[in-house]
């Protein structure tokens, strides 16, 4: 998630809940593709309030949709065959391919965005630049033009 204001608005206006709020929903979408992760732990203040507001937003859809299949009178499968709040909507994948999640707060860990990149991926970002995940590369870099 790229959020250029984020330590702006957590640490001099003071106010870091959109970007809990985007960090939670991004987990939570990472978990709708690959299972819930079963160890998730936080090292900072705002990471303990990222975890808690992804498990807050487990657990209200895990609610909203229990509501749904009782009100259209469909069986509760989720907690018949064993399901419980935690596993979240039904649509998701029980076992994960992410065995633990470490959410770090930039005040803990300092360090790391001064530090130099030595992956492919850091080279292109340093010399081309990546921007959402997506790079704009100029036509006659890939192909150059025949003279």
């Amino acid at each position: 998630v790229e959020l250029p204001h984020a330590l702006r608005e957590c640490y001099v206006e003071g106010t870091p809940s959109n970007i809990v709020s985007i960090v939670a929903k991004s987990l939570l979408k990472i978990q709708d593709c690959h299972g819930v992760i079963p160890r998730v732990q936080g090292l900072g203040v705002l990471a303990e309030k990222v975890i808690g507001k992804m498990m807050s937003l487990r657990n209200e859809e895990y609610f909203d949709r229990l509501a749904e299949e009782e009100d259209g009178g469909d069986d509760v499968s989720g907690i018949r065959d064993g399901g419980d709040a935690a596993a979240g909507p039904s649509n998701v994948p029980t076992t994960s391919d992410i065995a633990a999640l470490v959410v770090l707060d930039r005040a803990v860990d300092l360090v790391t965005p001064l530090l130099t990149p030595l992956t492919y991926e850091g080279l292109i970002d340093e010399v081309i630049g990546i921007q959402d995940g997506y790079i704009k590369v100029d036509e006659t870099l890939v192909e150059p033009p025949d003279d």
